[in-house]
């Protein structure tokens, strides 16, 4: 290829010929000098609002700072997987295929071999965009690896290969955008921006089908390729000097920080609509999980009650012990902590007394408060009787 009197080469890796074209290569750098390009090509929220009937309008802005983000992921140490689910005709689909078409070197998989996810992410670090993806995150152990491990930067999976012998280490961290009728483990749920698609009302949307061959998905792509190489330098600065707010710490922060970068570039209502989401989607996040966490203690301790006693004292170290091990003993949740389990406790109201003795913390359990709070959520054991 050639640019002026100069001659370029570089080397397409094999099986991806279609992603990287001499003619788009030579209009992006034709426009850098010129304020105009691109001034009638829409941006990504504008073609999602066009396409898709989302539940949050918010959303509309996450996802175009999300697609955005995969044109720069690498310079984050963690970028956050986007996770469509809901039921049939709800547009969970449309929507995977959208994001596919306006990322960094989308592609668009059904039911992609362990293989494929391997080679695809080492030779082109994609946005990989996989539909209907029921089950595949207990599919294959390799599979698995991925998809727990590949949110994150610098993290490799190990694989031997069958001929020679030789371990192979296998970069798979990139934008990874999946759809499915069922809920991801939650381990994925931890990695991810779940967003629960519905049907939609709009007959315009319902019946605007997507032509991957339209010359505009390209005019986007060009487009936020010369926005990412203006403005990387920016979001690199944002992402290693913002602060987290209140309300989103660890593993939350960890998520949202590199779309918060990128919003702040985009400017102040961008920043605060997209923070204005974020602390709502971990708000509701934690409410569900304390939920969750707090009916599974209800259960256990169902589980335990005497028909006979209306209290018994344990050590509180030897309950957190048995319900860790009820929820899975090492493979429990992350947040079956101490802290938490304690909080839970005392939430729920089941702990008549608690004081401490050279042992440890004494919890005392009034077994008729368990039992009158898991009939008050609905909840009871099999063949026992509340």
């Amino acid at each position: 290829m050639s640019i002026g009197e100069n001659r370029v080469n570089f080397k397409i890796p094999k099986g991806f010929k279609k992603l990287l074209k001499a003619e788009d290569l030579l209009a992006l750098i034709s426009c850098f000098n010129d304020e105009s390009a691109f001034s009638s090509t829409p941006e990504p929220i504008d073609i999602l609002r066009e396409y898709l009937e989302l539940p949050d309008n918010r959303l509309y802005r996450i996802l175009d700072i999300w697609s955005r983000g995969t044109y720069c992921f690498q310079i984050f140490q963690a970028y956050p997987y986007v996770w469509f689910i809901g039921l049939i005709r709800t547009g969970k689909s449309k929507a995977t295929q959208i994001i596919k078409l306006v990322s960094f070197n989308g592609q668009f998989v059904v039911n992609p071999s362990t293989a494929f996810i391997f080679r695809c992410i080492e030779a082109i670090k994609p946005t990989l965009a996989i539909d209907e993806a029921c089950g595949l995150d207990r599919s294959d152990k390799d599979i698995v690896a991925i998809l727990n491990s590949g949110y994150k930067s610098g993290i490799v999976v190990p694989r031997v290969q069958k001929e020679t012998g030789e371990i192979e280490l296998f970069d798979v961290y990139c934008p990874k955008v999946i759809n499915g009728l069922e809920e991801l483990s939650e381990t994925l749920q931890d990695r991810s921006i779940t967003i629960k698609m519905e049907e939609s009302t709009n007959p315009d949307i319902i019946n605007r089908s997507v032509v991957e061959e339209h010359p505009i998905w390209q005019k986007i792509r060009l487009k936020l390729y010369k926005w990412t190489l203006e403005n990387q330098d920016k979001i690199r600065d944002y992402y290693l000097t913002l602060e987290s707010p209140e309300g989103i710490s660890g593993r939350d922060w960890e998520l949202w920080r590199p779309l918060l970068a990128i919003a702040k570039v985009l400017g102040d209502e961008a920043y605060q609509e997209t923070l204005s989401f974020a602390k709502d989607y971990v708000r509701a996040k934690i409410a569900s999980v304390t939920e969750a966490l707090e009916s599974q203690l209800l259960l256990w301790l169902l589980s335990k009650a005497p028909e006979d006693r209306k209290t018994d004292t344990f050590l509180f170290g030897e309950l957190f012990y048995e319900f860790k091990e009820f929820m899975g003993g090492k493979n429990a949740p992350r947040w079956v902590t101490r802290q938490r389990i304690a909080f839970n406790f005392k939430k729920l109201g089941v702990v008549k007394r608690v004081y401490q003795t050279k042992d440890g913390t004494m919890y005392e359990i009034d077994w008729q408060k368990v039992r009158e709070r898991a009939k008050k959520r609905g909840l009871k054991l099999e063949n026992k009787e509340i």
